[in-house]
This record gives C-alpha cells, sequence and structure tokens, in this order.
C-alpha cells in the first residue's frame, strides 16, 4: 500500500505473505499429502544439518508464472532490514530456469505481440508498477543479467523492438549498457543495416537501451509520470 499497489494489481499478480514461521508450509504441504522431497524439489522448502524447513519466511510473495500463467516459482521480498537477503528465490526446479525466465511473461505477451514491442525492466514491483500505470508491454528479468534465453523468448513473438529499461542511477545504467551488449554477438548473427541508435537485424528485433532520469527507476516513474515512462 504505501507503495501505491492496489488492490486490484495485487489480486492480478498474486502477491501474498510467507509467515515468519518455520514450518508453516512444510506442515500445510505434509497435509496435502507431500513429501519433504516434493516440497524440495519444488523448490520451496530448504535443508540444513538441523532438518527440512520453509525456504520463505516473513517475506511479501510473488509468484512467478509461465507462458499460460501456472505459478512455477516465487520470489521472496524481505520485510526487515535485517533479514540475510532482501529477495530470494526459487531454486532452479525441473520447472524454473531463471535465466530462461520472464517475470510476467504471461500478462504481457498480448501487449507485447500487439505493440511490436517489449520494455525489460529489472525488478519484480518494477514490472509491477509498470503494469498498473498501464504500460502492459512491460516484463522483468528478475535481476539476473538479461540472457540469451530470454531475449529469444521475446524474439519468438515477431517483435521489432526491445528496449532495456533500467535504474536511472549510474550503477543501473551500466548494468543496462552491459546487458545490451552481452547480447551483440547474438544480433550480430543476425545482422542487416542498423539505423541510427540501434542494432540492426534480419529477423531479429531492434535493441534499445534506454536512459531515465538519473536517481529514477521505472517504479518511481510509473507511479509518478507514467507519461514520461513511456516516452
Amino acid at each position: 500500500a504505501t507503495r501505491g499497489i492496489g488492490a486490484e494489481t495485487v489480486e492480478k499478480f498474486g502477491l501474498g505473505y510467507a509467515p515468519d514461521i518455520f514450518n508453516g508450509l512444510l506442515a500445510y504441504l505434509k497435509k496435502k499429502g507431500f513429501t519433504d522431497d516434493d516440497g524440495l524439489a519444488a523448490g520451496v522448502l530448504t535443508r540444513t544439518d538441523r532438518g527440512v524447513f520453509d525456504r520463505f519466511r516473513d517475506r511479501l510473495m510473488v509468484p512467478i508464472r509461465d507462458t499460460k500463467g501456472r505459478t512455477i516459482a516465487f520470489g521472496g521480498r524481505a520485510m526487515r532490514t535485517d533479514q540475510q537477503a532482501k529477495y530470494v528465490n526459487t531454486t532452479n526446479t525441473p520447472l524454473f530456469n531463471k535465466s530462461a525466465t520472464l517475470y510476467a511473461f504471461d500478462v504481457a505477451r498480448g501487449p507485447i505481440r500487439s505493440e511490436g514491442s517489449a520494455v525489460i525492466v529489472e525488478g519484480y514491483f518494477d514490472a509491477i508498477a509498470c503494469h498498473q500505470a498501464g504500460l502492459a508491454n512491460v516484463v522483468a528479468s528478475m535481476g539476473t543479467a538479461l540472457t540469451e534465453e530470454q531475449y529469444l523468448r521475446l524474439q519468438d513473438l515477431k517483435i521489432e523492438r526491445v528496449v532495456v529499461a533500467f535504474d536511472g542511477d549510474p550503477a543501473g545504467q551500466r548494468s543496462a549498457e552491459r546487458r545490451g551488449r552481452a547480447l551483440l554477438p547474438l544480433l550480430q548473427r543476425h545482422t542487416g543495416r542498423a539505423g541510427a541508435g540501434q542494432v540492426g537485424t534480419r529477423g531479429y528485433a531492434a535493441l534499445y537501451v534506454t536512459v531515465l532520469p538519473e536517481g529514477q527507476d521505472p517504479d518511481d516513474l510509473a507511479r509518478s509520470d507514467p507519461a514520461l515512462l513511456r516516452r
């Protein structure tokens, strides 16, 4: 609520909460007939030398879905500053490969196809805020380097343009530029004639790196000035 995320958006993206207990989900899964190994294989439990526990505790939970809208993993945002990591994700599983998955792709796929372009932001809440502000062709790379697999998922939609839009601080801009450059070898294998400001491709989407106002991230702009963000 303090970040301006409305009830409709909470419902749309299935946001929830993992209680601050060690065995809440563990006990629930057992009641449903699942074993510890099932929970470990799904990436929602973790094993230490003290036994098996819930992987997510006292975290705001973000379901990660496949293209058909089925939950395949979770991201957990820390609720306290003393928690070990700000974000914890489900480990890679038979259903979830982080480097091949784009967050919000299930809801963004239609708008991406109709607009002929996709915007890639870094975090879950950047994507969520953009969608709430009416920018529906936005997906998130979930903090990983933008990978060839993720890019090709977008390219399967036969779109014209992919825009990398990370934070407007120097670190965010360097990261966006690095990720754009990392994809150059892939694009150059399909090079056509390039216009100003883009990597020319024959049959592949042109790749852009946007520059946001200094100190602003997509989440900030989506809430304060969505028209500027779109522009």
